[in-house]
């Protein structure tokens, strides 16, 4: 089951309930056995743990994994692994599996993070907007930024 791993973690830690081998370039999805029934105004969402990511060059799929309070069916993972030229096995996990290069993670090895959120209660239909009428809300907050994807500085 999840755990905190310390007192003051943000996540719960998701563990492998199989061992796995992961290519570099393919996705893998990968069921945890594990399914929750969180209150109705929380959501989950699931990150890679960071040590796997930089390790093993590991990531979600997607980015990240969003679980709303109405699933109760198994948490899955679509796991990615970079292509590597150049593989750093500190923990000799690189396998020849059937002639390819591939990694061995272990059935009980944490894998993935679990961050609860309590959603936010108010009304969306005011907060959305064609991109032309946005303006109208721009001339009344007086801003004058453009751009996005990294315009407001380094």
């Amino acid at each position: 089951m999840p755990l905190h791993a310390t007192k003051y973690a943000a996540a719960h830690d998701l563990y492998l309930p199989v061992d796995i081998r992961l290519r570099p370039g393919e996705i893998t999805r990968v069921g945890l056995n594990l399914c929750c029934a969180m209150p109705s105004n929380f959501y989950c969402n699931v990150h890679i743990r960071s040590g796997v990511g930089f390790k093993y060059g590991v990531i979600l799929s997607n980015g990240t994994g969003i679980v709303d309070s109405d699933y109760y069916n198994e948490w899955f993972l679509s796991l990615y692994m970079l292509p590597q030229e150049h593989i750093d096995d500190p923990d000799e996990r690189l396998y020849d599996f059937y002639e390819e290069t591939c990694y061995k993670f272990s059935a009980g090895e944490r894998i993935a993070q679990a961050v609860f959120s309590v959603k936010p209660d108010y009304e969306t239909s005011d907060m959305f907007f064609e991109a032309e009428e946005i303006q109208k809300i721009v001339t009344q907050r007086g801003s004058d930024r453009h751009g996005g994807l990294g315009h407001t500085g380094k």
